[in-house]
């Protein structure tokens, strides 16, 4: 009884959250672990709520400096950030006080850049902290080099290629612990919301596209028929 009590005043908890939000208005779907809302992830600022973790996966080449008070200011413990070398080496720079290391993503399918440049078999993640580390190794050989297949998207999504759900949950389990909430900015396709699920963290999805929004949607009601 006492622990439902708790389960019960956590939820009322995020409920009055969700209520009292500017952005309440854009939540498309909620179960237990997971919140996704099709809107602006700026509007997270005007959230009470801190997290606990951030992974940023931003749109290719995205200017990020009206995401820095999410980014930076609203985590109390790890923030990955996920984009190329020429978004990624400045932001590092500018927030070097908090910056620890970067990991190299092997994501298997080469893509071409020009003729002329080499084709590019990584992607970047710079790792920042706030105050002590949360790292738990979990007995597993855990390193900065992540190999992280990327999936080939079917044509009606904006997406060519998308990241599997085991990258997001490689930093999951290894940054966080049960019931711990994440926020993602840039949520896509959703395979970081069914990452947390599956983990049993609660996450905060933000999409602005409604194409990609409803994907993400769809793939969380379907898993809760099985």
């Amino acid at each position: 009884m006492k622990e439902d009590n708790k389960q019960k005043k956590l939820s009322d908890s995020t409920k009055n959250s969700i209520d009292n939000s500017t952005f309440a208005q854009f939540l498309v779907y909620q179960d237990e672990f997971v919140e996704l809302y099709n809107c602006d992830s700026k509007l997270f600022e005007n959230d009470n709520r801190t997290v606990d973790l951030v992974f940023a996966d931003p749109p290719f080449g995205m200017n990020l400096d009206g995401f820095e008070n999410i980014l930076m200011k609203k985590c109390s413990g790890h923030t990955f950030l996920m984009t190329n070398e020429r978004v990624l080496i400045p932001f590092s720079n500018k927030f070097i006080d908090y910056f620890v290391r970067m990991y190299a993503i092997n994501t298997v399918i080469p893509n071409l850049i020009s003729n002329k440049a080499p084709m590019q078999l990584a992607d970047f993640v710079s790792e920042f902290r706030f105050g002590k580390t949360r790292f738990n190794n979990n007995k597993e050989c855990f390193s900065n080099l992540i190999e992280a297949k990327k999936i080939r998207m079917i044509k009606q999504y904006s997406q060519n290629f998308d990241k599997q759900k085991s990258l997001f949950a490689f930093f999951f389990n290894h940054f966080t612990q049960e019931g711990d909430l994440i926020l993602d900015p840039f949520c896509g396709s959703g395979s970081s919301l069914l990452a947390a699920r599956q983990l049993k963290r609660k996450i905060i999805g933000f999409e602005i596209d409604s194409k990609s929004c409803q994907y993400a949607k769809n793939k969380l009601l379907q898993r809760e028929l099985f």
